[in-house]
């Protein structure tokens, strides 16, 4: 397997996660899975980790995702919200996702 970079996609439109729900498939670009977070966290949400020791799902954060972008509002938050909280949240989930996918998660401009 290789890997190429194209350095035409800004960093933000890298797709970082490909879905499957039922027979409907989508993918996520790393803006939208950190606006999607955002949105979470937004709500007073609390992303689960990958670390859970009580025998829960594994991909439990992955699940939360995808139900968040396919049922919740992420471009009515997004459109709705001031810069303010836009910052605050974005920068929030930026950290969740570090911590989650790890250092290679392509670095987005705040």
């Amino acid at each position: 397997m290789t890997t190429t970079t194209n350095a035409r996609i800004a960093a933000g439109q890298q797709i970082v996660l490909f879905a499957k729900v039922g027979s409907q498939r989508f993918t996520l670009t790393a803006n939208q899975l950190c606006d999607t977070v955002a949105a979470y966290l937004a709500r007073g949400e609390h992303m689960p980790t990958s670390t859970d020791i009580n025998g829960g799902d594994p991909n439990a954060a992955l699940h939360v995702i995808v139900e968040e972008w396919l049922w919740g509002n992420v471009t009515g938050w997004l459109d709705n919200t001031d810069v303010v909280h836009l910052a605050l949240y974005r920068h929030a989930a930026m950290r969740w996702i570090r911590g989650y996918f790890g250092p290679a998660f392509p670095t987005l401009e705040a």
